[in-house]
């Protein structure tokens, strides 16, 4: 039971197709709610730390690429302009690594991840017929 507390923003994960239908809001909120609570995870548990911050050179290579990207715009004509859209960027390999943790450990989420596209399509297709 505890666990399952623990890791509620996985049921973000499933809401998260229908939050894209909703607008950017809801979909970029639930994205940086998973991704906070995905930090979280690697920092508290050592075999995580080792596995992502350590061995994963694709992880790294993103992270190194963010630094990159943050380090072109401080140095660009238009700072705030160019802060504003690279600033943020690591949210989305985040949730991409975000999303392979939960599919990779969490077996029964790739189900219900389906079952939430699905009705998120059904949404869609009875919103354009109506």
């Amino acid at each position: 039971m505890q666990d399952k507390i623990k890791d509620w923003p996985i049921f973000l994960l499933f809401l998260l197709p229908i939050a894209i239908i909703s607008g950017p809001f809801f979909s970029d909120l639930f994205i940086i709610i998973i991704d906070i609570w995905f930090i979280n995870k690697i920092l508290r548990d050592d075999d995580l730390k080792n596995e992502y911050l350590k061995k994963n050179k694709i992880f790294l290579f993103f992270l190194f690429f963010n630094i990159y990207i943050i380090l072109v715009s401080l140095v660009s004509e238009n700072l705030l302009f160019s802060l504003k859209s690279s600033l943020f960027y690591f949210r989305f390999y985040m949730f991409a690594f975000a999303m392979t943790f939960i599919f990779n450990n969490y077996k029964i989420s790739l189900r219900y991840f389906f079952y939430s596209i699905s009705l998120a399509i059904i949404l869609i297709i009875i919103s354009a017929q109506y």
